[in-house]
């Protein structure tokens, strides 16, 4: 869900509302949730191959949020366990470290054929640059300040950045 604020003409997710007369800022965000402790481990349980670990974790999710759905007897894959965090996490910035973690091809899509309201607003346009990534690339990454390095000699550079 997302929200167009007509005076800024800006689209805003708008999945963690205020309570009545509070402003966003003070809206109660959550930092970790159980659903996400599930999710990491039935990534964790992908990655050493053991199924039934992973279903048992991905299990918890996916009925809960689908009481028909399962994945019982299914074999989960990487791709199930990152699409169902893509559901589950939705507007809270995962998405981004879960492609960096996986080593996976960041792809920024226009949104606006899909959503035509928010055509107009001012901060959705991207350079070419940002629109698709490798994990591994070098901006993802930042330098780490002059200062910091000043202070330790044994320090090394971020790749790409110099000394």
């Amino acid at each position: 869900a997302y929200t167009v604020v007509p005076k800024t003409k800006r689209a805003y997710i708008a999945k963690y509302q205020p309570q009545s007369g509070k402003a966003v800022e003070d809206s109660n965000i959550p930092v970790l949730r159980l659903s996400e402790l599930y999710l990491i481990a039935a990534e964790a349980a992908v990655k050493l191959n053991n199924n039934d670990k992973a279903v048992k974790y991905l299990d918890a999710i996916v009925s809960r949020a689908n009481p028909e759905k399962t994945v019982q007897g299914k074999t989960v894959t990487l791709d199930d366990v990152l699409l169902e965090r893509r559901k589950e996490l939705f507007g809270e910035g995962h998405r981004f470290f879960d492609a960096l973690r996986n080593h996976q091809t960041i792809v920024r899509k226009e949104s606006t054929k899909e959503f035509p309201e928010i055509a107009e607003t001012s901060h959705l346009k991207m350079v070419d640059e940002s629109v698709s990534f490798d994990w591994n690339y070098y901006r993802v990454v930042l330098p780490i300040p002059k200062a910091e390095m000043n202070s330790n000699p044994n320090m090394q550079q971020n790749p790409t950045y110099g000394d």
